[in-house]
């Protein structure tokens, strides 16, 4: 099946609201599609995109995490140093 273009799907409209009428003419063109049926997702398409971005962000998530892990480690290590830079300045002035 072909896509119709706008002349065609023009010259659909007009015997439709003939043979039915101008309102159930327009209701009938308004849920037809402006493409062929193919070029249309189906819930298999949808599901199969879904799998394949939680595969994906699940890797990227799974990175960050990494990732913020190590920096808290780092951060951790920095302030932990740096208490016991200072812990030793106060107790030598004692």
């Amino acid at each position: 099946a072909m896509a119709l273009n706008e002349r065609e799907r023009f010259e659909l409209y007009e015997r439709l609201s003939e043979v039915l009428g101008e309102e159930y003419g327009g209701r009938l063109m308004e849920i037809l599609p402006p493409t062929t049926w193919q070029d249309l997702a189906t819930k298999a398409d949808l599901a199969v995109l879904k799998a394949e971005l939680r595969a994906e962000f699940s890797g990227e998530f799974a990175s960050i995490r990494s990732e913020a892990a190590t920096n808290l480690r780092i951060m951790v290590g920095a302030q932990l140093g740096t208490f016991l830079v200072l812990f030793g300045l106060i107790v030598s002035r004692f």
